[in-house]
């Protein structure tokens, strides 16, 4: 609960007319043991000031022990300890605005306790510190200070770092920090502020001064070069280490996270026993000097038990390759006394780093020369196959398929003519092994090159397929099978043409291109893999005279639109021969990407389409300046069409070619130009004078 404001003046005797507020200042102990303090340090440690403008957050607990039973309120609040002029000033604490008064409470018989934690690294920042907030919670991008769990005293969770690691960012906001100094002890002492007489017979409301001390142990590594390293600061450098860090020192087995009690000023562990760094923070000295060293620091939780652990690898680097290990048991040897890491402790260590010496040199007479024959493994393999092999290598995103043919399996075959490749299909998942010389697979391949994963395989009775869809940014949708070699040689370039039918995809010829089902081998099984998708591209172009049309600047109102009516937009493929079927009905498919007129033309690219006969579909162009064009896509015609590896499916016309389908593995480009209609065959005819005749019978002349 927050402290209510109540306005209330001191005695004018005591030389006070206005609201007095709560004063406090504050410094840090900068090294040695935590200890508790007097309102002033007593310990006999350094205080210093904060270095920079540092959040404080504040739970203050105000009581009332003249009424029975006694009163008491928490207040939750934040508040700025400003940089000192010095380092052993004290910081002025600035609530800036939102300061609690002594009269908000019990006014004169309020005696109140402070509670108080900081990062003492991370500097006043929002972006740190996230928004100015009196809540009990203080989310914060880097840290959380949660007081939501308080009730008389504040406890609050902490981290070493963010995740597993703790680096040079992380570093300045782990210095926990708190202060418990202004509290009642017990009924002897009692350290909290209140309204006091002073010497002179006058009041007084108390100024505070808050003592914090790190919560966190505080360890520093001097790594130092040694023997067998040339010390010019040429090959005395960290490489990596097991842990995958990239800067090069682990902290293994210390505690990294725990709760923490500010009345108590201790840390209880989080559940997680030990907490690993994948680095810690890193600084290097001038690798020039004679002997070039790094320093290293880590802020870790108290409590870790060294004289007991068995950790072998507490302090973990390499340099130049060489691995070194510090065990727990020679960190404990090396403190002598210390049993485990305390708070408000800086431990600091040197290790001189050398290579391991050549060293123990001895000398035998060899035993005779043995001849032992390796272990063998003889193969069961008994095909030998002959299959395409061209293109690139599909390295990602390709799941291969294979399904056992329930042929003739009564005999032991160099060659299987078997075709039952319909069904069945089986991802892989594990290593794949022939159960014996007399089981045959078919092998298949299904992909997605834009895409990192497969398309999923639909089993069905009338055939194995997954499924495929059009759209302007589409899925390249790829599928393979083992093709064996179309020359019969081995040697031969791989030049043959496929040939895809309409009815059986790619197994529609006698030869059989795709491989028999294939046995036991220990040859390569190549799996071609053909785009099962129509990529078709429109570029629309027009003239630079007065039959120009306006495609437009792509902006609301001012652009051209094409459409595609009647055509299909999903379908499947067959897992067993590659064939390419619609499954939809036809409707219309209008391009959603908006172009802009670039010079005399407009281009709509990469429209991934399902490969479909093209009758009765028409193209549909509406361009910015309201011209209507329509093209039958069946009647359109191709100058050239290429023969990489497909035979060329189209039937020639006087020289061209009748593009009346789209086709798997096939890139379309359509240039369409348009011009408007030009008024033609002007002529002009004068017409005879109309004739009016009349007679003299109807004048009479007097």
């Amino acid at each position: 609960m927050a402290l209510s404001v109540i306005s209330c003046k001191e005695d004018e005797p005591y030389g006070q007319s206005d609201r007095s507020p709560v004063e406090l200042s504050a410094g840090y102990a900068s090294d040695g043991m935590m200890t508790k303090a007097t309102v002033t340090d007593g310990s006999g440690k350094t205080v210093r000031a904060f270095t920079g403008d540092t959040r404080l957050f504040f739970m203050m607990v105000a009581e009332d022990e003249t009424v029975s039973p006694t009163q008491s309120m928490i207040g939750y609040n934040y508040a700025k300890a400003a940089a000192a002029g010095s380092e052993d000033a004290k910081s002025d604490v600035a609530f800036d605005g939102n300061y609690l008064y002594w009269d908000d409470a019990y006014a004169r018989d309020t005696k109140i306790s402070v509670y108080s934690v900081a990062a003492a690294g991370a500097e006043l920042d929002s972006a740190v510190f996230g928004p100015e907030a009196t809540a009990q919670t203080v989310g914060t991008s880097a840290k959380v200070i949660n007081f939501s769990s308080a009730s008389n005293t504040p406890v609050v969770s902490w981290e070493i770092g963010e995740g597993s690691a703790q680096d040079s960012s992380s570093f300045s906001q782990d210095d926990l920090v708190f202060s418990n100094n202004i509290v009642k002890v017990d009924d002897s002492h009692d350290y909290r502020l209140r309204y006091r007489e002073t010497a002179g017979g006058h009041h007084k409301f108390d100024k505070g001064e808050l003592t914090y001390y790190h919560a966190l142990s505080r360890v520093t590594v001097r790594i130092v070069c040694g023997d067998g390293f040339k010390g010019d600061g040429t090959d005395f450098s960290f490489t990596s280490v097991p842990t995958g860090a990239d800067n090069s020192f682990a902290v293994n087995g210390f505690y990294g996270k725990g709760t923490f009690d500010v009345a108590e000023g201790e840390f209880t562990p989080g559940s997680v026993e030990v907490k690993d760094f994948s680095s810690i923070c890193l600084s290097r000295t001038d690798a020039q000097k004679v002997d070039p060293y790094y320093t290293l620091e880590a802020y870790l939780v108290p409590g870790t038990d060294i004289e007991n652990g068995t950790v072998e690898n507490a302090f973990t680097f390499e340099i130049d390759n060489n691995r070194y290990d510090i065990s727990m048991k020679e960190l404990h040897d090396l403190l002598e006394t210390v049993d485990e890491f305390l708070a408000g402790v800086h431990y600091q260590f040197t290790f001189i780093v050398s290579k391991t010496k050549v060293s123990g040199f001895s000398a035998k007479v060899v035993d005779w020369e043995d001849v032992t024959a390796d272990e063998h493994k003889p193969s069961n393999a008994r095909i030998s196959l002959s299959l395409e092999d061209r293109g690139a290598s599909v390295t990602s995103g390709v799941d291969f398929y294979r399904s056992l043919d329930p042929g003739n399996t009564s005999g032991i075959f160099d060659t299987y003519q078997g075709y039952l490749w319909s069904t069945g299909y089986e991802k892989k998942s594990s290593d794949w092994f022939w159960p014996g010389n007399t089981s045959f697979y078919h092998f298949r391949a299904v992909g997605d090159k834009s895409d990192s994963s497969a398309p999923s395989v639909v089993s069905n009775e009338g055939g194995d397929y997954f499924g495929i869809s059009a759209g302007e940014t589409y899925h390249d949708y790829i599928w393979g099978a083992p093709f064996k070699e179309m020359d019969g040689s081995a040697d031969a370039p791989d030049d043959a043409k496929f040939v895809y039918s309409n009815t059986l995809g790619f197994d529609g010829t006698a030869a059989h291109q795709i491989s028999y089902a294939i046995g036991p081998t220990k040859d390569v099984i190549r799996l071609l893999m053909m785009h099962v998708m129509s990529n078709v591209t429109f570029e629309l172009v027009t003239s630079s005279d007065d039959a120009a049309v306006s495609f437009g600047d792509g902006t609301p109102g001012n652009i051209t639109t094409i459409t595609l009516e009647q055509i299909h937009k999903s379908g499947k493929v067959n897992m067993g021969n590659g064939l390419v079927q619609t499954t939809d009905s036809r409707s219309d498919y209008e391009f959603t990407t908006v172009h802009a007129q670039v010079g005399n033309k407009i281009t709509w690219s990469d429209y991934g389409a399902v490969p479909q006969s093209l009758e009765d579909v028409v193209l549909v162009i509406k361009t910015a300046d309201n011209n209507l064009y329509t093209v039958d896509m069946e009647n359109v015609m191709a100058s050239s069409v290429s023969t990489k590896n497909i035979v060329n499916p189209y039937e020639q016309v006087s020289g061209k070619y009748r593009i009346d389908r789209w086709y798997p593995d096939y890139n379309y480009k359509y240039t369409f130009k348009l011009t408007k209609k030009g008024a033609e065959s002007l002529e002009a005819t004068i017409l005879d004078w109309e004739d009016v005749v009349a007679g003299d019978d109807n004048v009479q002349i007097k």
